[in-house]
């Protein structure tokens, strides 16, 4: 207990300076982004990348993944990435992300102001902490080997006697086994007060995986044992929410965009608990990070140079922003991404101190994002190729896609199959489906398909026949155009 409290007093120290100088920046956003902009600039002159280039930082065009790709291993910053990380792409390819000890610090820095907001705002007795940000089940890239590596060597090593930990998670090859040892493991420290996840349907699996297996997890958490897993064992009468999590206070996790509808069925599975939606976190690096005081999102201004395209493709800095208004976020970071388009779209709430506050709407271009899983169009053309498919929608509401398909065509079984693993090819889908996150995909047939979705273009979307463009991804409008089909007599198959 006392080695504890000295832990906890010296990384709260460490804490508070960053805390400080997080809320420093944000009387002052303009001066803050020039600090960090000349800061990576220095890493841009002395890369490989400049000399092969040669353009001043300000001349860089805005850049996609597939610009940056032929110099992602070694040439963007002056020292090799420790290792990359692996994230799906806008274009149906997989991107390898370079991780350099700047970008994690970026991470580690915004563990540490979170931290010291929430214990400014809240009392927690234990500390006692489970995060899960990044996958892990079948992940066999060179990456981190856990999440607690986000936060560096120093904290990832004085911060295990708060961690819920779970060794070789990244080895486990089935769904099952992946949330019985995490039911496990959370069941059996009773001392849980925090969990930190990206999407809430990862916990809400998890519940699932609960109330489905109840006696089993009895006997195991009984036992102490899961195959080579040991954890504390316990006896309980009955594994409700409650008797699961007795001392869990705060869930933070994802709550805009898609994952409101979810967000809102965790609260309400979890009623007693406090939750906190969570800021822009990519792979790429950390964006916004939430705010007690502010009742916002805040850009990590000592951490991330910003830039933002308008509605007219202007491009802004910072303190350009506008109440209400969204904007294409830009990014340049610590890991050698420069001026680097990251496709997501941000509103501009309201302002704390000088500093806009920034809520993620979605992505930009033709990309479903129901759980995390970034579908793109061309993720869905590639997978349809060679099928009687006519195109995928999204049911947020069930976490699954539907294949749409017209009733004079024969469903192939083997198509299918063949759909379902050429989707797989998007690293986050095949994470999503692997631990449940989204449900199998259905199938749905209708009379005169294609004259159907051109009438729901032109009638709901008011695109006239002479403009509509064949499109194989609704994401948009997915739940008005499944409500204009089922009008029609529809045949499914789950």
């Amino acid at each position: 207990m006392i080695i504890k409290k000295i832990i906890l007093f010296f990384i709260n120290i460490l804490a508070s300076r960053k805390y400080r100088a997080f809320h420093d920046s944000l009387n002052s956003p303009v001066n803050s982004q020039k600090k960090t902009k000349k800061k990576i600039e220095q890493l841009y002159y002395n890369s490989e990348f400049y000399k092969l280039i040669q353009k001043d930082f300000d001349d860089l065009p805005l850049h996609s993944y597939q610009d940056l790709e032929p110099y992602i291993d070694n040439q963007l910053t002056p020292k090799h990435p420790m290792f990359h990380e692996m994230t799906s792409g806008s274009s149906g390819k997989n991107k390898k992300i370079p991780y350099t000890l700047g970008l994690l610090s970026s991470f580690r820095n915004m563990f540490l102001i979170w931290t010291k907001d929430l214990t400014s705002n809240y009392k927690f007795q234990t500390h006692k902490v489970f995060i899960s940000v990044s996958t892990q089940v079948d992940n066999k890239n060179e990456g981190l080997e856990d999440d607690s590596q986000y936060l560096g060597k120093f904290l990832s090593i004085f911060s295990k006697p708060f961690l819920i930990q779970i060794e070789d998670l990244k080895k486990i090859e089935n769904e099952f086994d992946f949330k019985h040892i995490i039911s496990l493991f959370l069941i059996s420290n009773r001392d849980l007060e925090i969990i930190s996840i990206w999407s809430p349907t990862y916990l809400l699996e998890i519940i699932h995986h609960i109330q489905n297996n109840h006696l089993q997890l009895r006997t195991d958490l009984n036992n102490g044992f899961y195959k080579t897993w040991r954890f504390t064992s316990i006896s309980l009468a009955s594994l409700e929410p409650k008797s699961c999590f007795p001392s869990l206070k705060l869930i933070s996790c994802w709550g805009s965009s898609t994952s409101k509808y979810h967000f809102q069925g965790l609260k309400e599975k979890l009623h007693w608990v406090k939750f906190q939606k969570k800021g822009l976190l990519a792979t790429e690096g950390p964006y916004t990070i939430p705010i007690i005081e502010a009742k916002g999102f805040l850009p990590l201004l000592n951490e991330i140079y910003y830039e933002f395209i308008d509605k007219d493709g202007s491009i802004l800095s910072i303190d350009q922003l506008q109440k209400n208004q969204t904007y294409e976020l830009i990014i340049s970071q610590f890991g050698g991404l420069y001026r680097y388009k990251t496709n997501d779209l941000v509103k501009c709430t309201h302002y704390y101190k000088s500093t806009p506050c920034l809520d993620f709407i979605g992505r930009s271009g033709i990309i479903s994002d129901i759980v995390g899983e970034k579908i793109s169009e061309q993720d869905v053309i590639n997978a349809l190729a060679n099928t009687a498919f006519r195109a995928m929608v999204p049911e947020v509401k069930q976490r699954r896609y539907i294949l749409l398909i017209d009733s004079s065509e024969q469903i192939v079984e083997k198509s299918v199959e063949e759909i379902e693993k050429n989707l797989c090819e998007n690293y986050h889908y095949h994470y999503a489906r692997k631990i449940g996150q989204l449900k199998r995909l259905k199938i749905l047939s209708f009379d005169n398909l294609e004259e159907k979705i051109t009438l729901f273009q032109k009638d709901y979307l008011k695109i006239s026949r002479g403009d509509q463009k064949i499109q194989y991804l609704f994401h948009l409008n997915s739940e008005q155009l499944l409500k204009y089909l089922n009008l029609n007599k529809v045949n499914s198959s789950n």
